[in-house]
């Protein structure tokens, strides 16, 4: 015994070289241990509490990755930190130069910084995920992809948008929730209203075969135009469906007035006729 101890310690509370190897080796391992432990049970804790709140498979993977990382560089660090003081290192110089270096670099990338801090943020409180229409940054369209330092979005024609995430301030997420399509039908106001209403309903109540989950509502007469006046129905279902859902709203409106014959108002122009002498 007294000479493992002569063999690691060259004086009380000292190690030998030989000593300090196996004391880092030792760490190494606990350290390894620490992280996969952790690791493990961030990652279930995450998709547990992800899980109940029916969150999309891509940020539980983000968050676990994040929290892994972020406990893995903490546990590494600090047993560095024990290792070198087991070395008779001064730690508390070393992290005061750290923190003047960190200090420096910060100062000359704040704006990196900011998009990573907002970026972590959006993705921490589920601000919006990839494939939801948004607007932001004085941006619309469908997004893209998600990460810590930009946000892609694409617009209706296809063009697509990097947004550094420190540009991001409101988020207006229309891709959540029942979202309404709204259609106003015109109609000549030589027709029976009821007659109209009827038909328009029917149209309406028929796309339960496409959308099973779409509740639909016919308003009635809302307004009144030139030679006739407007009905309005309105459909809502899960935002994705929203402008399909309309499409085929109008189109089953359409097939169902034509069928009934009913009209809409003959818009009347009011100039002359082409090679009609004013």
């Amino acid at each position: 015994m007294a000479e493992v101890k002569a063999f690691l310690f060259t004086a009380p509370g000292k190690l030998s070289i030989p000593g300090m190897i196996l004391s880092g080796i030792i760490l190494f391992f606990v350290s390894r241990i620490a992280v996969s432990l952790i690791g493990t049970a961030l990652g279930k804790y995450i998709a547990n509490r992800e899980q109940k709140e029916v969150r999309n498979k891509r940020r539980v993977i983000t968050l676990t990755h994040l929290a892994g990382s972020a406990s893995k560089y903490a546990i590494y660090g600090v047993a560095l930190l024990i290792f070198l003081n087991l070395c008779r290192v001064n730690t508390s110089t070393l992290i005061a130069t750290a923190g003047i270096g960190s200090l420096a670099i910060a100062m000359g990338a704040q704006e990196i910084i900011k998009d990573f801090l907002n970026g972590f943020f959006i993705i921490f409180d589920d601000q919006f995920a990839v494939g939801e229409y948004v607007e932001c940054a004085d941006k619309k369209g469908y997004v893209a992809s998600l990460g810590f330092r930009a946000t892609v979005i694409r617009d209706f024609d296809g063009t697509l948008h990097t947004i550094p995430n420190s540009a991001i301030r409101i988020v207006t997420n229309r891709g959540r929730g029942r979202k309404r399509a709204k259609v106003v039908v015109p109609i000549d106001r030589s027709e029976d209203p009821d007659r109209a209403i009827a038909a328009i309903d029917g149209a309406a109540k028929s796309l339960k075969e496409i959308y099973p989950n779409a509740t639909t509502e016919v308003w009635g007469v809302t307004d009144f135009i030139a030679n006739g006046y407007e009905i309005t129905v309105v459909a809502w279902d899960e935002a994705r469906y929203q402008f399909d859902l309309e499409y085929d709203l109008r189109k089953a409106i359409a097939k169902a007035m034509n069928a009934q014959n009913i009209n809409i108002p003959i818009a009347r122009y009011a100039g002359p006729l082409k090679g009609e002498v004013k």
